[in-house]
């Protein structure tokens, strides 16, 4: 235990400057050698030609432009215009002239956003000349253009979001980083950086998914902004489920959200009231979702649209929690715990049998999620499981959130062993039956996965057997069946039904050619 948080401080030690705000006075901007304006005059951008600041030479359009400076304007002004005209998002607060400054530096941070306080709210950014070396390495993005590309599309996006709070302080960074991570993903979804920041850290929300969702429980030494880093899935989650607009250049939810946050909200209250008012939802229970359906990252290698809201989650990992709870068959485990409305408490518990799974839970004024993770998964917004069929090595989690500020919530699970026998015969007919007409078998299951089906003649020589599949549990199936394949002459026959090597069923037919 002791390995594994020396481990967790390590890692939060080394995570590198992925953005950095700089809001000190009485800077200084950097001097560059050359300076390009985008085409349609909304960027300026800086480089120097010579000194390590240089970027990339290569000019292949031979304007006498490098066209790393003419793909950072470009992207730039496309950025632009997806926020402010797509989105509808608020203009950044320009300064003297009116035009946006991009420097190209040498530097180890993928970007700056640096306050200038000369004029309110006004900034400039800074950002790397090439994108190469240690520092911007990425496990899910491997090309330098498109590292670019994220930096100036998350970078610009803190320029616009002081058009509605100038002035920012720390209690802000949650929301800046988690608005500017999702953005970048939208601009350019190809490159996936993001994704290196959901379990970056011990505090990292898919490291620790019951804290609260604006990371208001932080301790000290927690950056708000690393938290922020790895909450651009919430951003996707209320986009695509909670907005759900047709196109992504068409939602409101993350304006709506900055919107109130410029009113003087706070960040946390800015989201909730967002949710609940706007888009009239429960934010518990869309929190409850949230982390519910991170539970099955990783589990498809397509976008399942049962458990997944957004593509990027079959590229990870799950979020850590533990089963720490362990049940076989004949067992109860009760538990009760305190739930709030800002966070989720997650119940897991370990199957180490095959077994039959029931849990009762009378709490009021909750929302919750029942999961099974195992061969077959399984997802459902009811606590209360009746029934259920579940094998050895499964593992089954109850997340649950208060919807008032506090609730006691009590949980009982219970356990039977399985019977051998699970399925019943109904009805069997026509008798006698015709040649060319098929048998109909009417089958009660509770759990078997299959019957087996036995002919014999009056001798008692069994002519043919034939294992027939049942399609799912707790069902009633009317199952078609042509003896004709396997019966060549007419006569009186017996049909026996077993389950599981037991007779469920057993009688005589007289078969008619």
């Amino acid at each position: 235990m002791i390995y594994l948080f020396l481990i967790f401080i390590t890692y939060d030690l080394l995570l590198p400057d992925r953005c950095i705000h700089d809001n000190e006075i009485n800077r200084i901007r950097p001097s560059l050698s050359h300076s390009y304006i985008s085409e349609f005059g909304n960027f300026m951008i800086h480089y120097d030609l010579e000194s390590d600041n240089a970027p990339n030479l290569e000019d292949l359009d031979e304007d006498s432009i490098p066209d790393y400076v003419q793909n950072v304007a470009q992207f730039a002004e496309l950025s632009r215009k997806t926020l402010l005209e797509d989105m509808h998002f608020l203009e950044e607060p320009s300064d003297a002239d009116g035009i946006y400054d991009i420097y190209l530096l040498n530097q180890s941070a993928w970007g700056w956003n640096v306050v200038d306080s000369n004029y309110p709210g006004a900034s400039y950014v800074k950002i790397d000349n090439d994108y190469n070396g240690l520092n911007f390495s990425s496990d899910y993005c491997h090309n330098s253009l498109e590292k670019m590309q994220i930096s100036v599309a998350h970078e610009y996006f803190h320029a616009v979001q002081r058009a509605y709070k100038p002035n920012f302080n720390e209690n802000s960074d949650f929301l800046m980083e988690m608005s500017s991570m999702w953005f970048e993903d939208v601009m350019v979804p190809n490159c996936n950086d993001y994704l290196s920041f959901v379990d970056a850290l011990s505090y990292s929300l898919f490291n620790n998914p019951v804290q609260k969702f604006d990371g208001s429980d932080l301790v000290q030494g927690q950056s708000e902004a690393n938290f922020g880093y790895s909450m651009a899935l919430f951003g996707h989650y209320l986009t695509n489920i909670v907005d759900y607009s047709s196109s992504i250049n068409e939602t409101t939810i993350i304006r709506n959200i900055w919107n109130k946050f410029s009113s003087g909200l706070s960040p946390r209250e800015s989201i909730l009231r967002t949710v609940e008012e706007d888009f009239k939802k429960s934010f518990s229970s869309i929190w409850t979702d949230f982390i519910s359906k991170n539970l099955f990252c990783g589990k498809y290698d397509y976008f399942n649209q049962n458990f997944y809201f957004h593509e990027d989650q079959r590229l990870i990992n799950p979020i850590s929690v533990s089963t720490s709870n362990f049940i076989l068959p004949d067992e109860k485990i009760y538990f009760t715990q305190t739930a709030d409305d800002l966070s989720v408490n997650i119940i897991g518990v370990g199957i180490l049998s095959e077994l039959i799974f029931n849990s009762i839970s009378s709490s009021n004024n909750i929302k919750a999620s029942f999961s099974r993770i195992g061969y077959s998964n399984y997802l459902s917004d009811n606590l209360n499981q009746n029934q259920l069929l579940l094998d050895n090595g499964d593992k089954i989690f109850f997340i649950f959130s208060s919807e008032e500020d506090v609730v006691d919530v009590a949980l009982q699970v219970q356990t039977l062993v399985k019977p051998l026998i699970t399925a019943r015969v109904v009805s069997l007919y026509p008798n006698p039956i015709k040649l060319n007409n098929n048998l109909f078998i009417e089958i009660t299951n509770e759990f078997s996965d299959n019957v087996d089906l036995l002919c014999y003649d009056l001798k008692g020589s069994l002519i043919f057997t034939e294992k027939i599949k049942l399609s799912s549990y707790q069902s009633t199936e009317l199952i078609q069946f042509d003896l004709s394949k396997y019966i060549n002459s007419s006569g009186s026959y017996k049909l026996v039904i077993k389950d599981n090597h037991s007779i469920i069923y057993s009688t005589n037919i007289t078969f008619l050619k």
